[in-house]
């Protein structure tokens, strides 16, 4: 039991980091929808783009938790 007891804590700190981050990518992501879903059609790209690393980052939030 003592290694899992010495590598948990940083586990559980990586963890938390990840999921502070978590937070932050959310308040991006609703802030580029709030005040820039009017874009031109080139920029509409970046909708997908910007769907899609939220998407990706709320899986490995779910797999890290």
């Amino acid at each position: 039991m003592g290694e899992i007891d010495e590598t948990f804590g940083v586990l559980y700190l990586g963890t938390a980091i990840a999921l502070i981050m978590f937070g932050i990518t959310i308040l991006q992501t609703y802030f580029y929808y709030l005040y820039y879903g009017h874009d031109g059609r080139k920029l509409k790209l970046l909708d997908r783009k910007v769907m899609s690393v939220w998407l990706l980052d709320t899986i490995h939030t779910a797999f890290s938790g």
